[in-house]
């Protein structure tokens, strides 16, 4: 099985200096991730070597992954649901194992660490309400002994999604 773990922390890429240049490829890519470094050399005003370059720099500093299809599982008749998790007397080992785990899971499409009163939140896709408690049975099998609460939530409609906010764009710009 590929290793599909991507982890990103706050404090391992807090600050990372970028100038206003990368801010408005950034924000062009954000609104069209399909725009070519010829496209963009037109609307940020640098030659397309310049844009090529630059986006090669921010993937280096993981500032920037390729870009993702975005599809509506509702339209598939999929179902969508959020689990949020806590975790008692947990090593480090076995939180990267448990996280590790849910990356690699077919049908988790986001995991990660979360801050506050859960520990760690994942998102899922099922084909229906079985399959979910199939996936979640699998979970619990894995790791119940670690497994100090569990919150459940489908996700019924989704109005926004956005990976750099409409504010961040405007003000950089």
């Amino acid at each position: 099985m590929e290793d599909n773990i991507l982890f990103i922390s706050e404090k391992q890429f807090f600050n990372t200096k970028i100038d206003n240049k990368d801010r408005k490829i950034l924000s062009a890519l954000s609104e069209n991730a399909r725009l070519s470094p010829t496209a963009l050399s037109k609307i940020i005003g640098l030659s397309k070597d310049s844009i090529a370059y630059r986006i090669k720099k921010l993937k280096e500093k993981n500032v920037l992954f390729e870009p993702v299809l975005i599809v509506n599982p509702w339209a598939l008749g999929l179902h969508i649901h959020s689990i949020f998790v806590r975790v008692t007397n947990i090593k480090t080992e076995e939180e990267e194992k448990l996280i590790k785990c849910l990356v690699n899971n077919p049908f988790v499409m986001w995991c990660g660490l979360t801050g506050g009163e859960w520990d760690i939140g994942i998102q899922t896709v099922s084909s229906n309400i079985y399959h979910f408690d199939k996936i979640l049975k699998e979970i619990k099998e894995k790791f119940g002994e670690k497994l100090l609460d569990i919150m459940v939530l489908e996700v019924i409609a989704n109005y926004k999604y956005a990976s750099l906010p409409d504010k961040y764009r405007k003000e950089n710009n």
